[in-house]
């Protein structure tokens, strides 16, 4: 039999209180914004206009090397590329991608930022155009028929899985999360129940947040699926999420087959999954 996995991921730094898990039947509640997401790598709060530099960093190597850059984006038209290591900006230095996030972060959108990087040994200077971030709209047209974006994964709670290469050849649905997200709340019963329907389903969440809340979170609510940790965002970053949760569907090559924002139709999400598992 096909196996059936859901990678459930959460992002938030934000100090809200965690909520009570809702009842499965209760109403979905709207989305919530991705409070205090990073920008650059890209994720930005929701109704904020946040600069946007359309790169994506390399969750693998842990530092500010390029591992792609979204076509059209303003760095792509500055002349950055895949592999370029990102050394300063505005004359700070950065060695981590948080760091450039966090200065992407503090310039409105139309402001010119002289960025550094480091390519084939040598330093390229250039001046970059930073931008308001995309609407969800065009962040699906750039997600949705693509290869899904990826990544490495630290489990803190459950099962052991790597990353997005053990997941090939399953379906997947990739659901951004936090514990102190209403909305997610209400989800995350819906996965563990369609997880305990499939006895080849295998949930995986990833959170930034602090492992020992993570962990204490999904014991209190009887989550039992994977549940690992994504420290700096950057996994959130390739999947540029603007709102909590979002649900991403991946088929068994590994392609981006729909995004979903909200708690979702359950039974609509369900009869997705039937149809790329046929």
């Amino acid at each position: 039999m096909k196996r059936l996995v859901f990678l459930a991921a959460c992002a938030s730094h934000a100090p809200s209180p965690k909520p009570a898990l809702p009842p499965v039947v209760a109403p979905a509640p709207a989305p919530q914004p991705a409070n205090d997401r990073p920008a650059g790598s890209d994720v930005a709060p929701a109704g904020d206009k946040l600069a946007w530099l359309g790169v994506m960093f390399d969750g693998h190597a842990g530092t500010t090397r390029v591992q792609s850059v979204v076509s059209g984006g303003p760095a792509e038209r500055a002349g950055i590329a895949a592999g370029d290591v990102v050394t300063s900006i505005d004359g700070a230095p950065t060695a981590k991608a948080a760091e450039v996030i966090a200065q992407v972060r503090t310039r409105p959108p139309g402001t010119t930022s002289h960025v550094v990087v480091s390519r084939k040994g040598r330093e390229l200077p250039l001046d970059i155009k930073l931008e308001e971030r995309p609407s969800f709209q065009l962040l699906q047209q750039r997600l949705v028929d693509k290869p899904a974006p990826d990544f490495t994964l630290t489990t803190v709670a459950g099962p052991p899985v790597a990353g997005l290469a053990d997941l090939r050849g399953h379906v997947a649905i990739v659901d951004f999360w936090a514990t102190w997200c209403g909305p997610c709340g209400y989800a995350m019963p819906h996965l563990v129940a369609l997880a305990h329907k499939y006895p080849d389903l295998r949930v995986v969440g990833i959170s930034d947040e602090d492992a020992g809340d993570i962990t204490a979170y999904v014991k209190a609510h009887g989550v039992d699926y994977t549940i690992a940790r994504d420290a700096d965002d950057v996994i959130t970053g390739h999947y540029l999420v603007t709102g909590l949760p979002t649900l991403v569907m991946i088929d068994k090559a590994g392609v981006v087959r729909a995004l979903y924002v909200g708690a979702g139709d359950f039974d609509a999400i369900e009869a997705d999954v039937r149809r790329l598992l046929k």
